[in-house]
């Protein structure tokens, strides 16, 4: 993630899988996950699972920060930091085929040859 947001800030343009997006749509790709993961999970219904599982796989017990919604920019520090390592995470297992997001711009994240799907969230 880092590595691609030097790039966008360097280049103007990302390589993702299979294609180089704008530096503009990668920042709001990033943006977008950075908002679902700090959703508060009494708003998720259905999403509430697939949330919980990426924060695990970042090595935290659950989501973390605040009770109500508000922007990334809000949160403190360690929640900043804690929210872009569960970003991270979500775009590597994106890319793994381990998650498959529910939204279309998660196609961003696979490249068209990689249709094999592995994980506990193949889709819903």
């Amino acid at each position: 993630m880092d590595t691609r947001t030097w790039q966008a800030m360097a280049t103007g343009r990302v390589q993702l899988p299979g294609q180089q997006v704008h530096a503009g749509t990668w920042f709001r790709l990033m943006r977008t996950i950075i908002d679902e993961l700090g959703t508060p999970l009494t708003e998720c219904r259905t999403a509430g699972r697939m949330i919980m599982w990426v924060w695990k796989e970042a090595g935290y017990p659950g989501r973390l920060g605040p009770l109500k919604w508000q922007p990334h920019e809000g949160y403190s520090i360690d929640s900043q930091l804690r929210n872009l390592e569960a970003t991270a995470t979500a775009i590597q297992l994106l890319e793994s085929n381990a998650l498959i997001g529910r939204g279309p711009d998660s196609a961003f994240f696979r490249a068209a040859s990689n249709a094999r799907v592995e994980g506990p969230y193949k889709g819903s």
